[in-house]
């Protein structure tokens, strides 16, 4: 039997593969790009919060290294610097120095100053004479030269030349723009310590530790004077960030400009030890003890010294006396802002 060959057709009809063209929808691109907008936000915001963080520990390092100085500046003179004594320049119409810039001056020198009767002392005399600075005006009796391209060269305290008690790191120290400054003031401008968003500081030092705590009850000089803090409460447009201090002319400003009745209280919130002291807003500052010998405050991320829409409440809500609302203890309160504050001295 013989086999036959098999014949394969050559009529096939080819197989057709048709692929399937993948891609998204308009809404699944639409709940994607939402994802990653939402996930965008979350980092930025995390961001932000770290910067903040990173600021906070910066202007807190500064505010240290300035405390340090003037304790150091106290073990070796018996008090804090300042050049000139707050009770001359809270008795000047303009005051031309801030208590901030009166303490770097005597830490870090660029200064030469005349006391009262030393005009009649020839060595004394003729050293400020001979000196190169520009006069910064402070009425007839205290006399006063700087030269800021001195500064840093060392205070001369006694008739005697001293090394610098503080080297603020170059962020931590400029001129500070928009500063609201007397008729008076001639045009030189003083460098200031800074935060880290560009603010300058606000340095306080305690004149007595007995009597009201702050602002002038007649015949009893109070413990703390606030002479020279006009140019950066009363101004329109503070430092880098551009800030309204001033709540006369901004809703936003600052609660120590609140008002004659207010910012008294607020500044003793401010200042007093929580433990010590009658907290009733009617004798917080005829009876507190402060909680330092000194205190630095730093304006914080919003830039406005203790702002009327910081601190206790909701957002936005004015809160312009710290002791008005019976419902917020007023030494938490101050807590609850985001300015910055350091005491020293004990």
């Amino acid at each position: 039997m013989i086999a036959l060959p098999v014949k394969h057709s050559t009529n096939r009809t080819p197989s057709i593969h048709r692929t399937r063209l993948s891609g998204f929808s308009l809404v699944e691109l639409m709940v994607v790009i939402s994802i990653i907008a939402v996930l965008v936000g979350l980092l930025l915001v995390a961001l932000g919060r770290v910067r903040t963080a990173a600021s906070i520990t910066r202007t807190k390092n500064t505010m240290q290294q300035f405390a340090a100085a003037c304790d150091q500046f106290q073990q070796e003179y018996g008090r804090y610097p300042g050049v000139i004594p707050e009770p001359v320049l809270a008795s000047l119409p303009n005051n031309p120095l801030s208590t901030t810039e009166n303490a770097l001056l005597e830490l870090m020198g660029g200064y030469r100053v005349l006391k009262p009767g030393e005009e009649n002392i020839p060595a004394i005399k003729d050293d400020y004479d001979a000196y190169s600075g520009t006069v910064i005006a402070l009425g007839p009796v205290w006399r006063l030269k700087v030269d800021v391209n001195r500064i840093g060269e060392g205070p001369f305290i006694d008739g005697k030349a001293n090394g610098p008690f503080l080297a603020p790191d170059e962020n931590a120290f400029g001129l500070v723009s928009g500063q609201a400054l007397g008729a008076s003031f001639n045009a030189l401008e003083l460098p200031d310590l800074l935060d880290d968003w560009g603010q300058p500081i606000i340095y306080l030092r305690r004149l007595r530790s007995r009597g009201p705590l702050f602002f002038d009850i007649p015949n009893d000089l109070p413990q703390f004077l606030i002479a020279g803090l006009d140019g950066y409460l009363k101004s329109p447009g503070l430092g880098e960030l551009g800030q309204n201090q001033d709540y006369d002319s901004s809703p936003g400003g600052s609660i120590l400009t609140d008002s004659l009745t207010n910012f008294e209280k607020n500044y003793a919130y401010v200042l007093r030890h929580p433990a010590l002291g009658s907290s009733d807003p009617n004798e917080v500052r005829k009876t507190s003890t402060a909680r330092g010998a000194y205190v630095l405050i730093s304006a914080g991320p919003d830039g406005i010294f203790f702002s009327a829409q910081d601190g206790p409440g909701a957002p936005g809500d004015e809160v312009t006396a710290l002791g008005g609302n019976p419902d917020i203890n007023p030494d938490r309160a101050v807590d609850e802002y985001d300015d910055i504050r350091i005491f020293g001295g004990g």
